[in-house]
């Protein structure tokens, strides 16, 4: 199948006048019963009077059906028809339907060309018309049959009822016939008497209660209307009570404009406060902030004076710096012989003798820590070594101190810290030797040897 032919099949059975519409969809997939539909209506068309039978609910019943119209086409229109393919019904089917349906579509061409009339444009307007015309037959077809099926429905329910009410309708049926026949004293008239009593009894206690209701209503009503009534003159005189108090200045308005303002100001002022206590909080804050930060970095830095002290101790106690101290000394030495011309070999003297002094102090500060650290001997002569030891310490601490310091300031700080010490070893040394011994004695001194060293430092 092509699109072509499916279009020319489409276009054709339109202009035959088939009633169902054909879309270019229906093919694409099996449709026995537009297939079937097709052939019966052209086998009707080419000839009415042909006798082929409709039912196409079995597969028996489709062969069969496709058998007599292949044999009727053949017959009478001299076309093959495949069966196989309008049994598949997909769109090698629309091939076998184009054959018998250009047979029909030619056929009417020549019977609208020989009834073609000189005016060209009233037959165009008849078959406008026509094919108009046909269009809605469809329609008019589908509502018939759906009125059909909803009054088939109806009669359907009411055929199940007859059963019912087949009994009651014949038992009415003699009623009246024999009322009709019969006597006025009859037991059918009385009965129907009877009736007709107890239906207007009931009617006339329905009229006494609906009075009673009606009598209620208007009741109710007037106590509405006298209710609506009073409403409407107490909102009246509230609206004068409220026009009259619009127009008159309540007492207490001075005092609560006074008030108003004085809020006011006192707000302002609030506001200003605010404003300024959040500033200075502000300020506050970054003050705090800074001055932190200045703890912070003055605590670093007084770390890393101590490590640094505690290196330079560590370094000096191990003799790692006894060559510096010397180097350190000697210079300072000869600064002060050139500075000093005068006392300058005095100050010499002196200097190399705290030099070999502090050196002495150095190794017998280290033999002290050995002696203390193996057999732990306390006593005066402790003391004495103690005393050796704070004034070594400050002899060798003095050098250190320079030796961090580069330049001739330094130079100059550790030869007056030098001689300094020297004296302090030399009165501590007299008064070791003085003959006091006793461990008291040798304490104080080392004790204010320690003191002048710190100082020194």
């Amino acid at each position: 199948m092509s699109f072509r032919e499916l279009r020319n099949l489409t276009e054709m059975m339109r202009s035959l006048g088939y009633p169902r519409p054909i879309s270019m969809e229906n093919f694409r997939t099996p449709n026995f019963e537009l297939v079937s539909d097709l052939l019966y209506w052209m086998v009707k068309k080419y000839d009415p009077s042909s006798s082929i039978t409709e039912e196409i609910d079995t597969e028996d019943d489709r062969v069969e059906f496709l058998t007599q119209v292949a044999t009727e086409v053949l017959a009478k229109a001299r076309i093959r028809l495949n069966p196989k393919k309008l049994y598949a019904a997909d769109g090698f089917a629309v091939k076998e339907l184009i054959k018998l349906a250009r047979v029909l579509y030619e056929a009417s061409r020549i019977d609208l060309a020989a009834q073609q009339e000189p005016d060209d444009d009233d037959d165009e307007v008849s078959i406008k018309s026509l094919l108009g015309s046909r269009v809605k037959d469809p329609k008019a077809t589908r509502q018939l049959a759906s009125d059909i099926t909803q009054s088939g429905a109806k009669l359907y329910d009411l055929l199940e009822t007859e059963l019912d009410v087949r009994d009651a309708r014949q038992q009415a049926i003699r009623f009246l016939d024999a009322l009709s026949t019969k006597h006025e004293n009859s037991s059918e008239q009385k009965f129907l008497e009877r009736s007709i009593q107890d239906i207007l009894v009931s009617l006339q206690e329905n009229v006494e209660l609906t009075e009673r209701q009606v009598v209620e209503l208007d009741a109710e009503e007037k106590a509405l209307a006298a209710k609506i009534k009073k409403a409407q003159t107490d909102l009246e005189r509230s609206e004068k009570r409220l026009k009259s108090l619009q127009h008159v200045r309540p007492a207490f308005m001075d005092e609560y404009e006074k008030l108003e303002k004085e809020l006011e100001r006192q707000y302002a002022i609030y506001c200003e406060r605010f404003r300024n206590l959040d500033y200075l909080q502000r300020e506050l804050d970054l003050h705090n902030s800074r001055e932190m930060k200045k703890l912070a970095e003055n605590d670093r830095s007084l770390k890393k004076l101590q490590k640094k002290f505690r290196d330079d101790e560590l370094a000096i106690l191990r003799g790692e710096q006894e060559d510096q101290i010397e180097n350190s000394m000697l210079d300072v030495m000869e600064s002060n012989n050139n500075s000093r011309h005068s006392g300058g070999k005095t100050r010499q003297a002196s200097v190399s003798g705290s030099n070999q002094k502090g050196r002495g102090a150095v190794k017998k500060r280290a033999g002290s820590d050995e002696d203390s650290s193996s057999e732990g001997i306390s006593g005066s002569g402790s003391g004495s070594s103690d005393e050796d030891d704070s004034s070594d310490e400050s002899d060798v601490r003095r050098p250190s101190g320079g030796n961090a310091h580069d330049g001739s300031d330094s130079d100059q700080v550790s030869l007056a810290d030098s001689g300094e010490l020297i004296d302090n070893d030399d009165d501590s040394g007299s008064e070791a030797g003085s003959g006091s011994g006793s461990g008291s004695g040798s304490g104080a001194s080392g004790s204010e040897t320690n003191s002048d060293s710190d100082q020194d430092f």
